[in-house]
Parts: C-alpha cells; sequence; structure tokens
C-alpha cells in the first residue's frame, strides 16, 4: 500500500505521498496496529512499515521532512488566508537557516 502513489507518478518523487512518519500513521490507522504474520504471531505493524520505510529512504523522515523540498506554486496556496501565508514563509525561512 505505501507503494500505491507509484501507479501514478512512476518517478522517486512518489515516495512523498506516504513514506514518512505521518504515512505510517495513516496506514496504521487503515490496516490497524498489528498483523497476523505466516507464523500466526501478531506483529506490530509500524515494525514492518518502518522497515519498508527505511529500505527505501534509509530513515524515517517526517511529514515536513518529506516535503520540505516540494516547491510551492501558486495553485497550491490560492485558497490559503493571509496567517496560513505568513507562516508558510516562516516555515520556509526557517528552512534556510
Amino acid at each position: 500500500m505505501l507503494e500505491s502513489s507509484h501507479t501514478r507518478n512512476p518517478y522517486a518523487r512518489h515516495l512523498a505521498v506516504l513514506h514518512h512518519s505521518t504515512g505510517i500513521k495513516v496506514m496504521e490507522t487503515i490496516f490497524g496496529t498489528t498483523i497476523t504474520n505466516s507464523d500466526e504471531r501478531e506483529v506490530p505493524e509500524r515494525d514492518i512499515l518502518e522497515a519498508h520505510v527505511i529500505r527505501d529512504l534509509e530513515l524515517v523522515p517526517s511529514l515536513f521532512q518529506a516535503f520540505h523540498s516540494v516547491p510551492v506554486q501558486a495553485w497550491m496556496t490560492r485558497g490559503a488566508q493571509p496567517l496560513t501565508r505568513e507562516l508558510g514563509q516562516l516555515c520556509i525561512q526557517q528552512l534556510g537557516d
């Protein structure tokens, strides 16, 4: 399921969709916190998901880390309120520091 975005975006940037700590939490919410393996043993879903992300990225990034390099386009902020734009600029400035 972590790779489902690959069908719509064949490039590596599809990993930003779910390959981060929040994506793992979303997957746990959908599939539950444990899974029964072939040995009939309950295994934490988070362990499996984190291992998958670490295999692909060598770490489990935060949501912020996953999206910080995505360039902001005008269409993304069209409906943003002034305070949201101001906070977004503050975040971008902090990244540069």
